[in-house]
């Protein structure tokens, strides 16, 4: 009910009150975000969408509130959104991508692993589909499955500026089905990098696959303290509280 209200004033004039209430929506959970997202106008947030005033920061919420509300045609203007490329979308492209996808699960899922798979294309719109993924991941399995999931974040393993993210979050989701992919990423170029040997090894002592362990064997003979201040950090990991997750890309 308060986000219905808070809805009323993203458009004030005083731009002191829509940054306000903007702000209720960057701090709801996503369970109160969804259930009342799918009863607001679409057709007055595609306005705000189309219009060239809008701040670049807001896209991504008034993004995901289309895909909430909004019907299959509405995908079009969401994938004008993906094409431009006006620097200030990368802000909010994570939600658009999302967005996308809600309204055509298809055509979003091709956008968001052809992203994913271009080593090429600029870091931060490889990081916002990494985070679309993981929005679906978290909260959405509906949409999008945790084997699909899984899935195209394997896409990044082979890019060194990404791969440690890609690594961890299959170590998070337990996707030990992909041990003989993450491990040969040490031998790849991405595994000269230190972050991502790191990333390789986390998942190698998370992991109880044999050939996990003939790893981390291999390298407890060759780096004991690295392999135990690594067994540290996961010790305190799984004891740290879980953070509030943002409620949505």
């Amino acid at each position: 009910d308060r986000l219905n209200y808070f809805f009323g004033w993203l458009d004030d004039k005083d731009p002191e009150v829509s940054n306000d209430a903007y702000k209720e929506f960057a701090n709801a959970d996503y369970k109160d975000f969804q259930q009342m997202a799918a009863r607001l106008p679409a057709e007055k947030v595609a306005g705000w969408l189309k219009d060239p005033a809008t701040p670049g920061f807001r896209l991504g919420l008034y993004a995901s509130i289309l895909g909430h509300s909004g019907k299959a045609s509405d995908a079009a203007l969401l994938s004008s959104l993906l094409d431009n490329s006006d620097k200030r979308l990368t802000t909010g492209y994570d939600g658009i991508l999302a967005a996308y996808t809600m309204l055509d699960k298809p055509a979003g899922m091709k956008r968001i692993n052809t992203l994913l798979s271009d080593a090429k294309s600029d870091f931060l719109l490889r990081y916002a589909g990494l985070r679309a993924i993981r929005f679906f991941h978290d909260y959405r399995k509906d949409l999008v499955s945790a084997d699909e999931a899984a899935k195209s974040v394997s896409l990044l393993l082979s890019q060194g500026d990404i791969a440690d993210m890609a690594i961890e979050d299959l170590r998070r989701w337990k996707r030990w089905e992909m041990t003989g992919q993450v491990l040969a990423v040490r031998k790849s170029e991405a595994g000269k990098i230190s972050i991502v040997r790191r990333a390789v090894l986390r998942f190698a002592l998370s992991c109880p696959n044999q050939e996990a362990k003939v790893l981390v064997a291999q390298l407890r003979s060759e780096d004991k303290q690295g392999v135990e201040d690594a067994e540290e950090l996961l010790k305190l990991e799984e004891t740290r509280p879980a953070s509030a997750a943002p409620p949505k890309p």
